[in-house]
C-alpha cells in the first residue's frame, strides 16, 4: 500500500488522499439528495471545499446530518471517519504541492493529444511508451557513467 511505503521510507511527510477520489461515488450514494432542490449539494460542496478550521468542518458536517437527516447514511460516515486524509482543515500547517491525482492524469491525457493528434492512438502509445523507456535508460546509463567520476 502506498500509504505504508511512504511513512516507512519518508516518515516525517504526510500521506493526503485525492478529495476528487474520496467524493468520487458521491452521486452514486447520495445522487437521489444530490438531485433534490434541497441546497444538499451546495452545502456539501461548501463544507469539503470551503472549511478552514477543524471546529468549522465539524460543526458544518454535524449541522448537514441534522438538517437533512443523513445520521445512518454509509457512505458520509465512511468518508467522516477518514476525513483526517482528505479534509483540508486537517492539513493546516503542512506543506501540500496543490496537485491532485487528476490534475496529474489531465496533464498526461492533454500532453498525448498534442502528441498524438491525427495518429492512431494505439501506435501513438506505443511510440510514446517506447520512447519514454529509451529516455529512462539513457538517463540510467548517464548515471552509471557519472558515478565513477
Amino acid at each position: 500500500m502506498m500509504e505504508v511505503a511512504i511513512q516507512e521510507v519518508l516518515p516525517d511527510t504526510t500521506h493526503r488522499w485525492c478529495k476528487v477520489h474520496v467524493l468520487s461515488k458521491e452521486n452514486e450514494f447520495l445522487g437521489p439528495i444530490c438531485s433534490k432542490k434541497s441546497g444538499f449539494k451546495d452545502d456539501f460542496q461548501k463544507i469539503t471545499d470551503s472549511m478552514l478550521t477543524v471546529r468549522e468542518f465539524e460543526s458544518a458536517w454535524k449541522h448537514l446530518l441534522d438538517k437533512y437527516n443523513l445520521h445512518g447514511n454509509a457512505f458520509l460516515s465512511q468518508i467522516y471517519d477518514s476525513r483526517h486524509k482528505w479534509a483540508k482543515p486537517y492539513f493546516k500547517g503542512k506543506f501540500c504541492a496543490k496537485q491532485t491525482s487528476m490534475q496529474r492524469m489531465s496533464a498526461r491525457t492533454t500532453c498525448l493529444r498534442v502528441m498524438c493528434h491525427g495518429i492512431d492512438l494505439s501506435t501513438c502509445l506505443y511510440d510514446t511508451t517506447t520512447s519514454s523507456n529509451l529516455i529512462l535508460s539513457q538517463r540510467k546509463a548517464s548515471r552509471r557513467v557519472g558515478v565513477g567520476r
